[in-house]
Parts: C-alpha cells; sequence; structure tokens
C-alpha cells in the first residue's frame, strides 16, 4: 500500500484489490473451462487434468483445489455451457428485432459458446440438482427463441427447445482444431439450413409416415447422465 495516498484511497485500496483477484479469479476460471473443452475434444474423457492445468497456464495444485476431479471439472463446464446458451438467448431476446432473433441467437451460439459437450461429456457428468437447474434456465430462455422464431414463421410449428438444442449441435460439431476455423467451416451450413426452416414452417403442419416424432427434453438430459431408456 502507499502509504503517501491520500486516507480515502488508502481506505478502498482493498476493496480494489479485492476486486482485482476476483477478476484474475474468473478469468482463470474461464481459462480453466476453455482448456478443459479443448482437451477433452482433442483428447477424450481420459485426458488427464495435468494437461488441462498446462494448456490453461495454471498449477496442478491450483486446479485440483478449485475442481477436486475430473467429473467436478467437467460438471462445472456442463454447467458454464448452459448458462452460456442461456445468456445468448437472452441478449437476442432483447436487443434484436423479432425477425432477427433465431438467426442472431445462432450465429451468436457460433461464435460465444463453448459449442456443443453432449458427445465429449455425456455420461460423465455427475446428476446433482446443479445441473437440472442450469438446465432448467436453458430450457426456458430457449422457449422464448422458440416463440419468436415461431412467431415469425422460421421454423415449423412443432418444433421446440429440444430440437432447437439438436440443431445447434449439429451446426458447429465437436471438431478438433482452431476454433475460428471450425466456425467458418459450419456457418457454410446455416443459410441452406435457414432456408429451408423457413419453407417447412410456410408448408404448415407436417403429417404422414415421415415426420419424426419432437424429442422430450427428459430424454435430452438422459444424453448427459449416460442414462439409457
Amino acid at each position: 500500500m502507499d502509504v503517501n495516498s491520500p486516507p480515502a484511497a488508502r481506505q478502498t485500496q482493498p476493496g480494489r484489490q479485492t476486486s482485482g483477484r476476483i477478476r484474475e479469479a474468473r478469468s482463470n476460471d474461464l481459462a480453466v473451462l476453455v482448456a478443459a473443452k479443448e482437451i477433452f475434444t482433442e483428447r477424450g474423457w481420459s485426458a488427464p487434468m495435468s494437461a488441462i492445468a498446462e494448456r490453461a497456464g495454471v498449477g496442478i495444485g491450483s486446479l485440483y483445489r478449485r475442481y477436486p476431479s475430473k467429473e467436478a471439472l467437467a460438471q462445472a463446464l456442463q454447467i458454464a455451457a448452459m448458462d452460456q446458451i442461456r445468456e445468448i438467448a437472452e441478449d437476442c431476446i432483447e436487443q434484436v428485432p423479432a425477425e432477427l432473433v433465431f438467426t442472431t441467437f445462432l450465429n451468436r451460439y457460433q461464435v460465444d459458446s463453448f459449442g456443443p459437450l453432449v458427445s465429449i461429456l455425456g455420461g460423465h457428468v455427475p446428476d446433482p440438482p446443479e445441473v437440472h437447474a442450469a438446465a432448467d434456465r436453458m430450457r426456458d430462455s430457449l422457449q422464448r427463441v422458440v416463440d419468436v422464431a415461431r412467431s415469425c414463421k422460421q421454423i415449423p410449428e412443432d418444433y421446440g427447445t429440444t430440437d432447437i438444442l439438436l440443431i445447434i449441435i449439429h451446426l458447429r460439431g465437436a471438431l478438433p482444431g482452431d476454433p475460428a476455423t471450425v466456425v467458418r467451416y459450419t456457418q457454410r451450413l446455416l443459410e441452406p439450413l435457414l432456408a429451408g426452416l423457413r419453407e417447412m414452417a410456410s408448408a404448415g403442419p407436417r403429417r404422414g409416415e415421415n415426420a419424426a416424432p419432437t424429442p422430450q427434453w427428459d430424454e435430452w438430459v438422459d444424453f448427459w447422465v449416460g442414462r439409457r431408456r
């Protein structure tokens, strides 16, 4: 502390130091989660925690103090990913015109999210109430996107939240490599996908043997915890 600083400054400096430590901790935590996503994508679930610590630039002791097991780290990554989707959905609802909400949501997901994790972590993540609470929050926000997209005739009437999750999983596959390159490749799928969905929405309700049933939310949760029906 600078002893020559005025009393008011000396009184507020501890608060600034605490705030700085909080920002640093959050930055380190995000670095760990990003590193975990990258390492699990590249090397699978068997990848050691030491590889994640090295990629994140943190000590292995610090990593284990924050996440005592690989399962705990995977759970945190899963919750963070669901919260990202929720935040992107809410931002789109609140900040862009209705006719742009769905397209903006898909574009934002490409560049501002961890990407799909089910194929990487499915069956390895614990099943505590915190995971279900995050999933419920995400579902509520996705439902708002669905409602707007339906009203604008951008998706069929029988499309729901699980359909949106299936879209974003296939739109941005869990491919290894530079994230910017992966996004650039998968962006090529977006325009024909949107055009096809608009055409389906204009055609009205789908009937007949080729109309697949809408996935149920409980089925989606089962993917994560490795349950088989």
